[in-house]
């Protein structure tokens, strides 16, 4: 046999190969954590970059393998709601499954708006979430935080303040619903920001951070369930 004609079975072995590895599903660990973030402006929520690319960036660098992140763009943010009701089918109908994932969310702009009228909807399935932090909010919204948000925070800014007023700038005036149930951190007025260089201060990014490892840390996983059912059915 020619060394040519050799070649050829070897190339269609690898191209078989490449294209199970391909098709093969990927194993995804179980969510513990589901991060939901309403970006601004009217695109497309990843691609192109938006001004809250930073914060989603600063999400996924932390590494958690079982921190889910969902980026919602304003133009169809009835997706959020759909994937969160999705996720937790999935958490429910694992065996071992460590209960319900911890829902943090996140809106800025435009978004901020479709993100407390997200809270509000889960409120109606009755799913609460860790955290709601807003960032300049943008567009008609009410200004109550549901009471299924444990806890919640605003940033807004006055950049170029009184220019532009009221159209240009964030709201201020945002407030716990049942002050029993949520603990509202506050109205946050960032200094020296514009509204396209707020989202991308360090506050706002570390906030979200340490929401997400203390949600991640203090959700049980799978192998500590399997151990505490393990442990219960032992005389």
């Amino acid at each position: 046999m020619r060394p040519q004609l050799r070649l050829f079975p070897i190339l269609f072995a690898s191209l078989f190969l490449s294209v199970t590895a391909i098709a093969r599903p990927r194993v995804q660990p179980p969510c513990r954590v589901l991060v939901v973030t309403f970006v601004g402006g009217i695109g497309p929520a990843l691609f192109p970059p938006t001004m809250a690319t930073p914060v989603i960036k600063s999400v996924r660098d932390l590494g958690y393998p079982g921190v889910c992140l969902k980026s919602v763009s304003s133009s169809w943010p009835w997706s959020a709601s759909r994937w969160v009701r999705k996720q937790f089918a999935a958490a429910r109908r694992e065996e071992d499954s460590p209960g319900d994932p911890k829902l943090i969310v996140f809106g800025y702009s435009l978004g901020g708006s479709h993100a407390i009228r997200f809270a509000r909807a889960m409120q109606r399935l009755n799913i609460p979430i860790e955290l709601l932090v807003t960032v300049d909010i943008k567009g008609p919204t009410g200004a109550a935080i549901p009471g299924n948000v444990k806890y919640a925070a605003n940033y807004y800014e006055r950049w170029m303040y009184p220019l532009f007023f009221p159209i240009f700038y964030g709201k201020k005036n945002l407030y716990a619903e049942d002050p029993a149930k949520t603990n509202f951190l506050g109205n946050t007025q960032i200094l020296h920001a514009g509204h396209f260089q707020i989202v991308r201060r360090s506050n706002v990014r570390q906030l979200l951070c340490d929401a997400v490892e203390l949600a991640y840390e203090s959700a049980p996983s799978p192998a500590q369930i399997s151990r505490n059912n393990s442990s219960a059915a032992e005389p």
